[in-house]
């Protein structure tokens, strides 16, 4: 890794810039709560990754938002910054699920069933102010776990590329954390209903139980009458839905996964680094790119930045096929179907989702399938045996490989065929789109 020629260069750059870096982060490691190298590399790894990505923020944003604004919020937000693990000993009050990260149970659970490479963890400091670590992992470690030996997950801390990808993505996620005063927002921007479903925008811990949520709820009124403030991080939200989910909440993040991803993937090319990962979140990063890119990329990164909640609700103040856009979307992403290796969801340049031509292709094919499907069972719900025959087997196989207008015109045709031979039988139901 070339971290010392590309500090010099940046350096000559934007020196004022480079001191502003290296003063913030003189500051927290005074404090012991950043790592700035690996190991006895060099000392300014940290300074040229800071470097890359305020620097890079600030052009994506076409200088709304400043470099020096975002080391301000990541020395703000970020109280630790580990490189290779959690330090026992001094990171024991941050817990995951209920785990000390420095415990064993934790590398179980996230570097083992889990495969971790960074992690991102919100906590409380000593003043109970929200705060967020977070770590690198190195993938050469190896653990003791109940008696068993493990190589952990992680990343190469000897690849700079690796290194860069994983520290934008977890340093968005620090970004996208917004505290909005309740004088900006309004009761729908809180807590948006449509249909069966609540949707809470802003958000709140994951661990609440359904009941502590539901209060919030009730209460969203109450606290807009005051002077507080209201968490948001990124585009997630959290649905209540009693037949959906009855006994907690579904966790609407991956278009916010999709959005810091897309995020540090700008960043990489800015600086004329390749993706490491191109296939992490790539259906997100699609979305996500083209919501951003039909909003206008510099006006979309600053409000994701600070004013998330306008995001949300433009998204939610969309309808495609009688549900909210934003959930829409979330729900395409989580839900597994087969048909998604070949459908595509596009977005109009007015933000809007539009199915792309390969997916009205497949709903028309999968509407004469089922109504094909139909005049079978009906067929031999009369003739039993008439299910069975041969050429009916043969002819409904031909129709799955055929384009849906030769599809149509095969059944339509035997059809008229069966009518012909059974006069007293009325013909099937239409079949026509």
């Amino acid at each position: 890794m070339e971290v010392d020629k590309l500090f010099s260069t940046y350096q000559t750059e934007n020196g004022d810039l480079i001191e502003y870096i290296l003063h913030a982060i003189d500051e927290k490691q005074k404090a012991g709560d950043w790592d700035f190298c690996i190991d006895s590399k060099s000392d300014k790894l940290l300074s040229v990754l800071m470097y890359e990505y305020v620097s890079s923020i600030e052009k994506l944003t076409d200088g709304k938002f400043k470099a020096k604004q975002v080391i301000d919020k990541l020395s703000n937000q970020m109280e630790k910054f580990r490189i290779g693990d959690f330090k026992a000993g001094e990171d024991d009050n941050i817990t995951y699920d209920g785990k000390a990260v420095t415990s064993e149970a934790y590398k179980k659970q996230c570097r083992i069933d889990k495969n971790f490479g960074a992690h991102a963890i919100e906590y409380k400091d000593d003043e109970e102010n929200s705060k967020t670590a977070v770590v690198l992992f190195d993938n050469k470690q190896v653990a003791t776990i109940n008696g068993q030996q493990y190589t952990l997950s992680g990343i190469d801390l000897q690849d700079l590329s690796d290194i860069r990808h994983t520290v934008f993505h977890e340093w968005t996620h620090i970004m996208e954390k917004c505290m909005i005063k309740t004088s900006q927002l309004s009761r729908e921007d809180i807590v948006f209903e449509d249909g069966e479903s609540i949707y809470i925008n802003a958000m709140l811990s994951p661990d609440l139980s359904k009941q502590e949520y539901k209060d919030f709820i009730s209460n969203v009124d109450d606290l807009l009458e005051g002077d507080a403030e209201v968490p948001f991080e990124g585009i997630s939200t959290i649905e209540l839905n009693d037949r959906k989910c009855p006994d907690n909440r579904i966790m609407h993040n991956q278009i916010s996964e999709g959005a810091t991803e897309f995020i540090a993937r700008k960043v990489m090319e800015i600086i004329g680094e390749k993706v490491k990962h191109p296939d992490r979140y790539a259906k997100q990063v699609k979305i996500v790119g083209d919501i951003f890119e039909a909003n206008g990329l510099a006006e979309s990164l600053n409000t994701y930045f600070t004013q998330p909640h306008r995001i949300i609700r433009a998204l939610e103040n969309k309808r495609v096929k009688s549900k909210d856009m934003l959930h829409y979307i979330s729900d395409y992403i989580n839900k597994p179907n087969i048909l998604k290796i070949f459908s595509r969801i596009n977005i109009d340049m007015d933000g809007s989702v539009k199915e792309g031509l390969i997916s009205r292709q497949i709903n028309r094919f999968k509407r004469i399938i089922f109504k094909k499907d139909a005049l079978l069972l009906a067929e031999r719900d009369s003739h039993s045996t008439a299910y069975q025959r041969k050429e009916e087997k043969d002819t409904f196989r031909e129709s799955l490989i055929v384009s849906p207008e030769e599809s149509t015109k095969k059944i339509e045709k035997q059809n008229e065929e069966n009518v012909q031979t059974k006069d007293d039988e009325k013909s099937g139901p239409s079949l026509d789109d």
